[in-house]
């Protein structure tokens, strides 16, 4: 089976400074999954940015632009115990008037597993 998900999140704040700007912050978020047996591959986008305006002073952005490959692995029909391994990578672009931009970019492999269920039983 084939699973996909879009998250839209966009979110404006204004100052009561005079002529302040508005303030703003936008992400999208986007995720499919694809059940093979045991195995689902797992792809997730994400770009978002939060864009600060209310004054020259403290005017800036940063902007992120991410992404994850990954793998669900379920030993087991039905039951609550997986393992998984991703490949993730960001980028994120931080901005202010009047500085350099910076960039920092990252890399990293996350292995686990993950329990799902009501231990308390």
């Amino acid at each position: 089976s084939v699973g996909v998900e879009l998250d839209y999140l966009s979110n404006k704040t204004i100052s009561t400074a005079t002529n302040a700007k508005a303030s703003s912050v936008t992400s999208i978020v986007a995720e499919a999954r694809y059940k093979l047996g045991a195995i689902t591959p797992i792809l997730k986008v994400e770009s978002s940015e939060n864009q600060l305006n209310e004054d020259a002073a403290t005017a800036g952005s940063f902007k992120r632009t991410g992404y994850a490959v990954a793998a669900e692995f379920v030993p087991k029909e039905g039951d609550n115990f997986r393992y998984h391994v991703a490949y993730a990578g960001v980028s994120d672009k931080y901005g202010q008037a009047g500085l350099a931009n910076d960039t920092v970019k990252y890399n990293q492999i996350i292995v686990g597993f993950k329990y799902t269920g009501d231990i308390l039983k």
